[in-house]
């Protein structure tokens, strides 16, 4: 890594540490959680490609463990009141920060005081648990959205999340174990339903562009059932959110080779259609 580069990054997330540090003092952990996230990720970098015997790789194996466990305390802070939240998916967001945060302290190369190891262990299985309780319920709130073709990219939205934080919940978990299978399931599901949807939006961006051209036939677009209603999906936005639920299912192991063929076979012109909107 360039010197100017390395130093400049360990200042910036020196800074950062600084103000997380003083939003968790006033109490805005959420915040800070976010901020103590973002300066381990800093260091992670840092720790990963700067010389051992470097000025700087000291200074961030310093960071980063005083970070990592400001981090777990902010975490914990935050569990605390997300507990009996009425949001599913804003809690479902906290507790995947909150499973990133304490996996990474529990397999730290650098070595952390035995309290932040325990505190991140109980969040662990706490967040565990939290989160996949309210995952089928943000899986509902995509399939309120995906009703209407206008609010498809919310949708495929909010399935990523039930695949990212599935994820996160397997992490580290045996494929014997109940919670594992649950969020295999779940992942399975938001996969095949978000392909899906990526299909019909795709295929109702092609009607919109054609409605500019002048009238057009239902027939010529297998993808729709019905003509879209409501506003008009805006282009790259949703491009970006099929192209990135393709990649998810074309990466993982999870779901069947049908999901994979049909994300397969959407990439492409997807892909080409988000090129197409960036020049144009």
């Amino acid at each position: 890594m360039d010197p100017y580069f390395a130093q400049s990054t360990l200042e910036d997330a020196t800074e950062a540490c600084r103000s997380a540090g003083g939003l968790a003092r006033q109490g805005h952990h959420g915040s800070s959680l976010l901020l103590f996230t973002r300066v381990v990720s800093d260091c992670e970098v840092l720790l990963s490609r700067v010389a051992p015997d470097d000025t700087v790789f000291a200074a961030a194996d310093e960071l980063y463990a005083h970070a990592l466990g400001a981090a777990i305390a902010a975490a914990s802070e935050v569990c605390a009141s997300v507990v009996a939240t009425s949001k599913p998916c804003e809690a479902v967001r906290v507790y995947s920060i909150v499973l990133e945060v304490a996996c990474k302290a529990q397999h730290s190369a650098v070595l952390l005081p035995s309290e932040v190891y325990e505190d991140a262990a109980r969040l662990h299985a706490q967040a565990r648990q939290k989160a996949l309780g309210a995952l089928p319920a943000v899986s509902a709130e995509a399939e309120r959205l995906a009703g209407s073709t206008s609010r498809s990219r919310e949708a495929i939205s909010l399935f990523a999340l039930v695949c990212d934080v599935s994820e996160r919940v397997r992490a580290g978990l045996l494929a014997c174990d109940t919670l594992h299978s649950e969020a295999e399931r779940l992942h399975a599901h938001a996969l095949e339903r978000s392909v899906a949807i990526a299909h019909k939006a795709v295929a109702a961006l092609a009607w919109q562009e054609a409605k500019l051209g002048g009238a057009c036939s239902l027939a010529a677009f297998p993808g729709l059932q019905r003509q879209p209603s409501g506003a008009p999906l805006p282009h790259a936005e949703t491009l970006v959110e099929v192209l990135g639920i393709c990649k998810r299912a074309l990466v993982t192991n999870v779901g069947t080779d049908d999901v994979r063929e049909s994300a397969r076979q959407l990439y492409r012109p997807a892909l080409d259609g988000y090129k197409s909107a960036l020049r144009g």
